[in-house]
């Protein structure tokens, strides 16, 4: 359940609150995750259903063993944005099997190169000069551009917060 000043965290523990915003996170068999909720009206668009395929990595260097890593990347496709290929910054807290994740839905090229160029990402440009967005040619870079996203936008990481709930 998506956590927020309507649905406190506490209503995991049931019962839930008809504020409370649910939604389902699933690991496929081929390893992919699919994430299902739906997405109240709004600004005169109907409430729908929505469902998205993602690919969920570390975004530390050396694993730690059995524990969580501290932060995950996940590249998922929101046919409504352009361009559709989006990535989000996850991270668990607490102790396996995590029941509390924060999220960063969408991380933004402007924020990875607010502090400077990045070893290994590309700017990519329009031709008025716009950052339209920006390539990383291998893990490395992934890692250094998802921990910098994180930084720029550590006063939202609470904003998006999931609780799980257990049936």
């Amino acid at each position: 359940m998506s956590v927020s000043e309507h649905c406190p965290a506490s209503a995991a523990q049931g019962p839930l609150p008809s504020a409370c915003e649910l939604a389902e996170l699933r690991r496929l068999p081929d390893g992919a995750w699919i994430l299902r909720f739906r997405e109240p009206a709004h600004d005169g668009i109907a409430e729908k259903e929505v469902e998205l395929r993602m690919l969920i990595v570390a975004a530390t260097e050396h694993p730690t063993g059995e524990a969580y890593a501290p932060l995950y990347l996940a590249e998922y496709e929101d046919p409504t944005q352009s361009p559709p290929v989006r990535y989000a910054a996850i991270a668990p807290r607490g102790v396996m099997p995590a029941t509390d994740i924060r999220v960063i839905a969408d991380i933004d090229c402007a924020d990875v190169l607010r502090d400077g160029p990045v070893t290994g990402v590309s700017e990519v440009r329009d031709a008025h000069g716009a950052l339209v967005r920006c390539i990383a040619d291998g893990p490395r870079a992934v890692r250094e551009s998802v921990r910098r996203a994180v930084i720029e936008n550590l006063r939202d990481l609470d904003e998006n917060r999931l609780v799980f709930i257990h049936p």
